[in-house]
Protein backbone atom coordinates (compact mmCIF):
# COMPACT_ATOMS: atom_id res chain seq x y z
CA UNK A 1 0.00 0.00 0.00
CA UNK A 2 1.18 3.74 -0.87
CA UNK A 3 2.16 5.83 2.27
CA UNK A 4 0.44 8.73 2.48
CA UNK A 5 1.95 12.13 3.55
CA UNK A 6 -0.13 14.75 4.48
CA UNK A 7 0.95 17.93 4.41
CA UNK A 8 -1.00 19.63 7.64
CA UNK A 9 1.50 17.13 9.28
CA UNK A 10 4.33 18.88 7.58
CA UNK A 11 3.15 22.54 9.18
CA UNK A 12 0.60 23.32 6.16
CA UNK A 13 -2.13 25.66 6.93
CA UNK A 14 -4.57 25.49 4.11
CA UNK A 15 -5.89 28.96 4.55
CA UNK A 16 -4.83 30.58 1.51
CA UNK A 17 -2.65 33.02 2.81
CA UNK A 18 -0.05 31.44 4.76
CA UNK A 19 3.01 30.30 2.41
CA UNK A 20 2.59 26.72 2.64
CA UNK A 21 5.18 25.81 -0.24
CA UNK A 22 8.08 24.85 2.51
CA UNK A 23 5.31 22.72 3.88
CA UNK A 24 4.36 20.70 0.68
CA UNK A 25 8.07 20.37 -0.14
CA UNK A 26 9.05 18.58 2.95
CA UNK A 27 6.48 16.58 2.26
CA UNK A 28 7.21 15.78 -0.76
CA UNK A 29 10.76 15.24 0.57
CA UNK A 30 9.74 12.94 2.99
CA UNK A 31 8.18 10.67 0.65
CA UNK A 32 10.95 10.59 -1.75
CA UNK A 33 13.18 9.53 1.34
CA UNK A 34 10.69 7.03 2.44
CA UNK A 35 10.68 5.16 -1.43
CA UNK A 36 7.99 7.30 -2.65
CA UNK A 37 4.13 7.75 -1.79
CA UNK A 38 0.93 10.14 -1.78
CA UNK A 39 0.86 13.70 -0.81
CA UNK A 40 -2.00 14.97 0.03
CA UNK A 41 -2.79 18.69 -0.46
CA UNK A 42 -5.55 20.84 1.37
CA UNK A 43 -8.35 23.08 0.18
CA UNK A 44 -6.30 25.72 -0.67
CA UNK A 45 -2.26 27.06 -0.48
CA UNK A 46 -0.29 30.38 -0.71
CA UNK A 47 3.00 29.29 -3.20
CA UNK A 48 5.40 32.67 -2.06
CA UNK A 49 7.98 30.84 -4.45
CA UNK A 50 8.94 28.03 -6.58
CA UNK A 51 8.52 24.56 -5.25
CA UNK A 52 11.43 22.95 -6.28
CA UNK A 53 11.58 19.22 -6.68
CA UNK A 54 14.73 18.38 -7.99
CA UNK A 55 16.47 14.79 -6.99
CA UNK A 56 12.94 13.68 -5.58
CA UNK A 57 11.23 10.57 -6.96
CA UNK A 58 8.43 8.63 -6.82
CA UNK A 59 6.01 10.33 -5.55
CA UNK A 60 2.16 11.73 -5.99
CA UNK A 61 1.46 15.26 -5.35
CA UNK A 62 -2.36 14.59 -5.16
CA UNK A 63 -5.40 17.65 -4.33
CA UNK A 64 -9.50 17.00 -4.81
CA UNK A 65 -9.58 20.04 -6.32
CA UNK A 66 -7.00 21.59 -4.51
CA UNK A 67 -6.21 25.63 -5.54
CA UNK A 68 -2.32 26.35 -5.29
CA UNK A 69 -1.96 30.25 -5.95
CA UNK A 70 0.37 33.22 -6.30
CA UNK A 71 -0.46 35.60 -3.88
CA UNK A 72 0.02 38.87 -5.53
CA UNK A 73 3.19 40.05 -2.87
CA UNK A 74 4.83 37.30 -4.13
CA UNK A 75 5.15 37.21 -7.83
CA UNK A 76 8.55 38.86 -7.58
CA UNK A 77 10.04 35.92 -6.27
CA UNK A 78 8.98 33.81 -9.37
CA UNK A 79 11.14 35.62 -12.24
CA UNK A 80 11.71 33.05 -14.82
CA UNK A 81 10.42 30.74 -12.99
CA UNK A 82 7.44 27.89 -11.86
CA UNK A 83 5.10 27.13 -9.13
CA UNK A 84 6.50 23.43 -9.13
CA UNK A 85 9.43 22.57 -10.90
CA UNK A 86 11.95 19.84 -11.31
CA UNK A 87 15.12 19.14 -13.28
CA UNK A 88 16.77 15.67 -14.88
CA UNK A 89 17.28 14.14 -11.53
CA UNK A 90 13.64 14.66 -10.58
CA UNK A 91 11.87 11.44 -11.74
CA UNK A 92 8.57 9.24 -11.59
CA UNK A 93 6.73 12.17 -10.24
CA UNK A 94 2.95 12.82 -10.47
CA UNK A 95 0.60 16.08 -10.06
CA UNK A 96 -2.80 15.33 -10.05
CA UNK A 97 -6.07 17.03 -9.96
CA UNK A 98 -4.84 20.11 -8.65
CA UNK A 99 -5.61 23.75 -10.00
CA UNK A 100 -2.73 26.09 -10.23
CA UNK A 101 -3.70 30.07 -10.47
CA UNK A 102 -1.25 32.43 -11.56
CA UNK A 103 -4.03 34.89 -10.52
CA UNK A 104 -2.56 37.75 -13.28
CA UNK A 105 -6.08 39.23 -13.52
CA UNK A 106 -5.28 40.33 -9.82
CA UNK A 107 -2.33 42.52 -11.18
CA UNK A 108 -2.41 45.61 -12.34
CA UNK A 109 1.06 46.12 -13.85
CA UNK A 110 3.10 42.66 -13.32
CA UNK A 111 6.26 42.06 -14.47
CA UNK A 112 7.25 40.41 -17.08
CA UNK A 113 7.65 36.36 -17.37
CA UNK A 114 7.66 36.48 -13.66
CA UNK A 115 5.60 33.26 -12.49
CA UNK A 116 4.81 29.66 -14.49
CA UNK A 117 2.55 27.12 -13.73
CA UNK A 118 4.84 23.42 -14.39
CA UNK A 119 8.40 22.45 -15.34
CA UNK A 120 8.22 18.83 -15.91
CA UNK A 121 11.80 16.92 -14.97
CA UNK A 122 11.86 13.09 -16.31
CA UNK A 123 9.12 10.74 -16.54
CA UNK A 124 6.57 13.32 -14.76
CA UNK A 125 2.60 12.90 -15.80
CA UNK A 126 0.87 16.05 -15.21
CA UNK A 127 -2.89 14.58 -15.33
CA UNK A 128 -6.23 16.51 -14.59
CA UNK A 129 -4.98 20.03 -13.71
CA UNK A 130 -6.59 23.18 -14.31
CA UNK A 131 -3.66 25.64 -15.23
CA UNK A 132 -5.14 29.12 -15.62
CA UNK A 133 -4.59 32.58 -15.43
CA UNK A 134 -0.61 32.81 -15.72
CA UNK A 135 2.34 35.60 -16.41
CA UNK A 136 4.87 33.17 -17.48
CA UNK A 137 4.41 29.80 -19.48
CA UNK A 138 1.33 27.80 -18.28
CA UNK A 139 3.61 24.43 -18.47
CA UNK A 140 7.18 24.19 -19.94
CA UNK A 141 8.92 21.42 -21.46
CA UNK A 142 12.53 21.89 -21.96
CA UNK A 143 15.91 19.85 -21.79
CA UNK A 144 15.49 18.52 -18.20
CA UNK A 145 12.28 16.62 -19.67
CA UNK A 146 11.42 13.27 -20.98
CA UNK A 147 9.93 10.45 -21.00
CA UNK A 148 6.74 12.71 -20.00
CA UNK A 149 2.80 12.84 -20.09
CA UNK A 150 0.80 15.92 -20.40
CA UNK A 151 -2.61 13.92 -19.93
CA UNK A 152 -6.35 15.47 -19.52
CA UNK A 153 -6.05 19.11 -18.11
CA UNK A 154 -7.17 22.30 -18.84
CA UNK A 155 -5.22 25.11 -19.38
CA UNK A 156 -6.77 28.51 -19.25
CA UNK A 157 -6.63 32.75 -19.29
CA UNK A 158 -7.11 35.14 -19.44
CA UNK A 159 -3.64 35.34 -18.17
CA UNK A 160 -1.27 37.19 -20.20
CA UNK A 161 1.01 33.76 -20.26
CA UNK A 162 3.78 32.89 -23.09
CA UNK A 163 2.51 29.57 -24.15
CA UNK A 164 0.20 27.20 -22.75
CA UNK A 165 2.54 24.92 -23.27
CA UNK A 166 6.03 26.13 -24.07
CA UNK A 167 9.50 24.41 -24.27
CA UNK A 168 12.77 23.40 -26.12
CA UNK A 169 14.64 20.57 -26.41
CA UNK A 170 12.82 17.76 -24.74
CA UNK A 171 12.55 13.96 -25.76
CA UNK A 172 9.82 11.63 -25.86
CA UNK A 173 6.40 13.33 -24.46
CA UNK A 174 2.96 12.87 -24.61
CA UNK A 175 0.33 15.47 -24.56
CA UNK A 176 -2.63 14.28 -25.12
CA UNK A 177 -6.85 15.24 -24.36
CA UNK A 178 -6.54 18.67 -22.83
CA UNK A 179 -8.41 21.34 -23.32
CA UNK A 180 -7.05 24.93 -24.16
CA UNK A 181 -8.57 28.34 -23.23
CA UNK A 182 -8.35 31.67 -24.04
CA UNK A 183 -4.72 33.41 -23.58
CA UNK A 184 -3.75 36.95 -23.81
CA UNK A 185 -0.46 36.33 -26.09
CA UNK A 186 1.61 33.17 -27.07
CA UNK A 187 0.31 29.87 -28.45
CA UNK A 188 -1.45 26.49 -27.28
CA UNK A 189 1.98 25.05 -27.97
CA UNK A 190 5.15 25.96 -28.93
CA UNK A 191 8.22 23.85 -28.48
CA UNK A 192 11.64 24.16 -30.29
CA UNK A 193 14.08 21.16 -30.94
CA UNK A 194 12.01 18.40 -28.99
CA UNK A 195 11.75 15.24 -30.44
CA UNK A 196 9.50 12.28 -30.51
CA UNK A 197 5.98 13.87 -29.55
CA UNK A 198 2.48 12.59 -29.68
CA UNK A 199 0.30 15.42 -29.55
CA UNK A 200 -3.10 14.03 -29.61
CA UNK A 201 -6.69 14.26 -28.93
CA UNK A 202 -6.49 17.57 -27.75
CA UNK A 203 -9.18 20.45 -27.77
CA UNK A 204 -8.09 24.12 -28.21
CA UNK A 205 -11.27 26.62 -27.74
CA UNK A 206 -9.45 29.57 -28.82
CA UNK A 207 -7.41 30.99 -31.50
CA UNK A 208 -3.75 30.48 -30.35
CA UNK A 209 -1.99 28.18 -32.56
CA UNK A 210 0.23 25.01 -32.21
CA UNK A 211 3.37 25.09 -33.79
CA UNK A 212 6.01 22.44 -34.04
CA UNK A 213 9.55 24.25 -34.24
CA UNK A 214 13.19 22.64 -35.49
CA UNK A 215 11.67 19.42 -34.15
CA UNK A 216 11.76 15.49 -35.21
CA UNK A 217 9.69 12.93 -34.74
CA UNK A 218 6.25 14.74 -34.33
CA UNK A 219 3.08 12.81 -34.83
CA UNK A 220 0.00 15.85 -34.21
CA UNK A 221 -3.31 13.65 -34.78
CA UNK A 222 -7.18 13.83 -33.79
CA UNK A 223 -6.98 17.03 -32.61
CA UNK A 224 -9.73 19.62 -32.57
CA UNK A 225 -8.69 23.43 -33.42
CA UNK A 226 -12.54 25.01 -32.70
CA UNK A 227 -11.24 28.92 -32.77
CA UNK A 228 -9.23 29.67 -35.27
CA UNK A 229 -5.82 28.22 -34.39
CA UNK A 230 -3.24 27.05 -37.22
CA UNK A 231 -0.99 23.72 -36.64
CA UNK A 232 2.35 25.09 -38.17
CA UNK A 233 5.70 23.30 -38.50
CA UNK A 234 9.00 25.23 -39.50
CA UNK A 235 12.63 26.17 -38.64
CA UNK A 236 13.83 27.81 -35.54
CA UNK A 237 15.09 31.08 -37.41
CA UNK A 238 12.54 33.47 -35.65
CA UNK A 239 14.93 33.18 -33.09
CA UNK A 240 18.32 34.63 -34.44
CA UNK A 241 20.43 31.97 -33.81
CA UNK A 242 23.57 30.75 -36.08
CA UNK A 243 21.63 27.67 -37.32
CA UNK A 244 18.28 27.10 -39.53
CA UNK A 245 17.11 23.33 -38.42
CA UNK A 246 14.09 22.13 -40.41
CA UNK A 247 11.68 20.31 -38.79
CA UNK A 248 11.37 16.46 -39.55
CA UNK A 249 9.41 13.77 -40.29
CA UNK A 250 6.05 15.59 -38.87
CA UNK A 251 2.88 14.10 -39.05
CA UNK A 252 -0.63 15.88 -39.54
CA UNK A 253 -3.70 13.84 -39.54
CA UNK A 254 -6.88 13.44 -39.01
CA UNK A 255 -7.38 16.72 -37.66
CA UNK A 256 -10.27 19.07 -37.55
CA UNK A 257 -9.91 22.78 -38.04
CA UNK A 258 -12.60 25.32 -37.94
CA UNK A 259 -11.04 29.15 -39.21
CA UNK A 260 -7.42 28.21 -39.66
CA UNK A 261 -5.12 26.17 -41.42
CA UNK A 262 -2.25 24.01 -42.09
CA UNK A 263 1.63 25.19 -42.63
CA UNK A 264 4.43 23.49 -43.24
CA UNK A 265 7.38 26.28 -44.03
CA UNK A 266 11.06 24.89 -45.26
CA UNK A 267 13.37 28.03 -43.93
CA UNK A 268 16.68 28.96 -45.76
CA UNK A 269 19.09 31.90 -44.93
CA UNK A 270 21.70 32.99 -46.80
CA UNK A 271 24.47 33.18 -44.19
CA UNK A 272 23.70 30.36 -41.82
CA UNK A 273 23.91 26.60 -41.62
CA UNK A 274 20.89 25.22 -42.87
CA UNK A 275 19.74 21.49 -41.85
CA UNK A 276 17.21 19.97 -43.96
CA UNK A 277 13.54 19.04 -43.32
CA UNK A 278 11.57 16.27 -45.17
CA UNK A 279 9.59 12.87 -44.48
CA UNK A 280 6.21 15.02 -43.59
CA UNK A 281 3.08 13.89 -43.94
CA UNK A 282 0.02 15.95 -44.24
CA UNK A 283 -2.93 13.76 -44.48
CA UNK A 284 -7.19 13.59 -43.64
CA UNK A 285 -7.53 16.76 -42.16
CA UNK A 286 -10.87 18.13 -42.34
CA UNK A 287 -10.59 22.08 -42.36
CA UNK A 288 -13.60 24.33 -42.82
CA UNK A 289 -13.32 28.03 -43.34
CA UNK A 290 -9.64 28.25 -43.34
CA UNK A 291 -8.31 31.62 -42.62
CA UNK A 292 -5.62 31.21 -45.51
CA UNK A 293 -4.95 28.41 -47.33
CA UNK A 294 -6.02 24.85 -46.04
CA UNK A 295 -2.63 23.58 -46.61
CA UNK A 296 0.04 25.59 -47.40
CA UNK A 297 3.78 23.83 -48.13
CA UNK A 298 5.70 27.01 -48.03
CA UNK A 299 9.01 28.21 -49.20
CA UNK A 300 11.68 30.59 -50.77
CA UNK A 301 12.83 30.85 -53.97
CA UNK A 302 16.48 29.69 -52.55
CA UNK A 303 14.75 26.66 -50.67
CA UNK A 304 15.95 23.76 -52.46
CA UNK A 305 19.01 23.52 -50.07
CA UNK A 306 16.29 23.28 -47.51
CA UNK A 307 13.12 21.03 -48.71
CA UNK A 308 14.20 17.54 -48.18
CA UNK A 309 12.29 14.59 -49.67
CA UNK A 310 8.81 12.72 -48.68
CA UNK A 311 5.99 14.72 -48.47
CA UNK A 312 2.91 13.11 -48.85
CA UNK A 313 0.08 15.30 -49.16
CA UNK A 314 -3.18 13.43 -49.57
CA UNK A 315 -7.08 13.31 -48.11
CA UNK A 316 -7.87 16.34 -46.78
CA UNK A 317 -10.87 18.11 -47.20
CA UNK A 318 -12.11 21.70 -47.00
CA UNK A 319 -15.75 23.36 -46.48
CA UNK A 320 -15.57 26.86 -47.49
CA UNK A 321 -19.14 28.46 -49.59
CA UNK A 322 -18.01 31.81 -49.60
CA UNK A 323 -13.81 32.06 -50.17
CA UNK A 324 -13.05 29.21 -53.06
CA UNK A 325 -9.42 30.80 -53.14
CA UNK A 326 -9.15 29.63 -49.94
CA UNK A 327 -9.45 25.43 -50.83
CA UNK A 328 -6.79 22.67 -49.53
CA UNK A 329 -4.23 23.57 -51.93
CA UNK A 330 0.08 23.29 -51.36
CA UNK A 331 1.68 26.55 -52.46
CA UNK A 332 5.12 25.20 -53.07
CA UNK A 333 7.59 28.28 -54.56
CA UNK A 334 10.68 25.61 -54.78
CA UNK A 335 8.97 22.26 -55.00
CA UNK A 336 10.09 19.22 -53.14
CA UNK A 337 8.97 15.94 -54.38
CA UNK A 338 5.26 15.67 -53.04
CA UNK A 339 3.02 12.32 -53.78
CA UNK A 340 -1.08 13.43 -53.40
Amino acid sequence: MQRVFNVVDYGAAGNGTTDDGPAILAAATAASQSGGGLVVLMTTHAIANPIDLSGLSGLTIWGPRTVLKIPQASLVNFGFNYMILGDASSMDIVLDNIVLEGQYSAYSSPPADHGGGIAPGKRWTVQNCAIRDFNYFGLWLGLDCSDSKILGNCFDGPGRGNDHIGGGGSLNVEVAHNTFEANITGNMFDNTGGSYFQIHHNFNYSDSSLYVEAMTNVDVHDNFMYGGGNLVAQSEVDYGGVTVTNSRNIKFRNNTLTGGYIRFNADTHASKSVSVGGDVEITGNDITEPGAMGVLVHGGSDSTDSWGTGYIIAANKTLTATTPERSIRALVSATPAVST
